[in-house]
């Protein structure tokens, strides 16, 4: 048993936070804030078949999230057997190969404006699995792997402006516009950046070469063949930048209306008096925007047939292929499924509130409320069940856009470091990274990017 928790110490964590949410119920009220004051009820207990049913209802809610984690494993673990992608990834490696700093750093900044304007963490989600295999190929370590994609992305969540996921959330929940307090978060965008590629190089500097990045997609037989990179090029280019697009809050946030015009115009228009190309695309056809994780995942589905096709792939290497990715992933699933049963618990059990009073009391400014961010963050998990549990309080406490952006940091800065981060756990465990390895690597970044972050906030607060 301690040899398991040893390999799996992230289950093992995430584990321990389900057990206090559980516990949090037999010892404290249930607790909401009803507009102007918290309200205290009875001890409601979480037992043993309420954490039975309420784990599993984690996989209900987020099935969307779950399936498009699948897909992705099982699109990619396909691509690994084409030669063609090998050759492609190849061929990039080959291009950063003994610039695995710029690689980084690069990485690093895409993986934060992406997650930081895109409506849902999936769009990011979708390009890991392709950085993997090239940083796998340039021969760094594990912990560099997911502090140069993974990381990029929590900065991205840090200093969110535009997703909807995080920052829309707040915008809608303390009634303010986008890109509030943007200079603060342009600011603690540049320093995180700044700070984790210092931490980045330096880790490139004394790679550990006994725990170097493996490519999980990658087939298991690497035979050396010719095969033309171009269609499997092409064809992931268009995936990958449709799911960026699809993400992209065009209409609702930036009032931006021409792929709904084009689609609306597409769906319309009329071959010999019959709507052919709205009959084809069929009514749950939506645009740039208004993409889901299913939406992208067909599209993955149409992409494998059409390099089934070009490539020749035999119909029994593609469901091979899938099943692989799927197994891949499995170990995810579990630990996410898990983390989704704190939010649950955390929701329908909340005790979460009783505490945030408590630390009310302590009084009301920058600092207790990012304290009560901090704390509702690690049990609520996604940001609208954040704002149920905490932040619908600190949205009445009088200066908004403060108490926001001590949300917000507060958040992002949880992300970074708790068992219960859904970005966090998928990057450590797809690519095999114990939680203590990355602890080791991240503590001297995330005290450094606290204290500018607590800087920030009294400076904005007060100056």
């Amino acid at each position: 048993m301690k040899k398991f928790f040893e390999k799996h110490d992230l289950f093992k964590m995430s584990m321990i936070v389900l057990l206090l949410a559980v516990l949090f119920s037999w010892i404290m009220p249930y607790t909401f804030f009803d507009g102007s004051n918290f309200t205290n009820q009875d001890v409601t207990r979480v037992g043993l078949f309420d954490l039975s049913t309420y784990s599993m209802l984690g996989f209900y809610y987020f099935t969307t999230f779950f399936i498009f984690v699948f897909v992705v494993a099982g699109f990619y673990k396909f691509l690994g057997n084409i030669p063609g992608y090998q050759v492609m990834t190849d061929k990039i490696a080959t291009v950063f190969k003994g610039k695995e700093k710029v690689l980084a750093v690069l990485s690093i900044v895409i993986y934060a404006v992406i997650t930081s304007i895109t409506t849902n963490f999936m769009a990011p989600l979708a390009l890991i699995p392709l950085s993997l295999t090239v940083f796998s190929k340039i021969k760094v370590d594990k912990v560099t792997g997911v502090a140069s994609t993974i990381g990029g992305m929590l900065i991205g969540i840090l200093c969110s402006t535009y997703s909807t996921q995080v920052a829309g959330m707040i915008v809608n929940g303390f009634k303010l516009d986008y890109v509030f307090e943007l200079v603060p978060i342009i600011l603690l965008a540049v320093v995180a950046i700044g700070l984790l590629s210092f931490f980045v190089i330096k880790k490139i500097d004394n790679t550990d070469k006994d725990n170097l990045l493996e490519d999980v997609f990658a087939p298991k037989t690497t035979k050396a063949q010719k095969a033309s990179a171009v269609p499997v090029a092409i064809v992931l280019a268009v995936v990958l930048i449709a799911t960026v697009l699809a993400f992209i809050g065009w209409s609702d946030v930036f009032k931006v209306t021409l792929f709904t015009d084009w689609m609306t115009s597409i769906k319309d228009a009329e071959v010999f008096g019959f709507k052919l190309f709205g009959s084809l695309l069929g009514e749950n056809a939506q645009p740039f925007g208004a993409w889901d994780g299913f939406t992208v995942s067909g599209l993955m589905f149409i992409a494998t047939l059409i390099l089934q096709i070009v490539y020749r792939v035999p119909a029994d290497t593609v469901i091979d292929s899938y099943s692989a990715g799927f197994k891949k992933i499995n170990k995810t699933v579990v630990i996410l499924l898990v983390v989704y049963a704190i939010l649950i618990v955390s929701v329908v059990f909340p005790t979460i509130p009783y505490i945030i009073s408590g630390i009310a009391k302590l009084g009301s400014n920058v600092f207790t409320w990012f304290l009560e961010s901090v704390l509702v963050s690690i049990f609520g998990i996604d940001m609208q069940y954040v704002i149920t549990l905490g932040g619908s309080y600190l949205a009445t406490v009088g200066n908004n856009s403060v108490a926001a952006l001590a949300l917000q940091t507060g958040y992002g800065l949880v992300q970074f470091i708790s068992p219960t981060s859904v970005v966090l756990v998928f990057g450590l465990s797809l690519m095999d990274v114990k939680f203590k390895d990355y602890f080791k690597f991240i503590w001297k970044f995330l005290l450094a990017l606290l204290v500018v972050v607590l800087i920030v906030l009294a400076v904005v607060a007060y100056v």
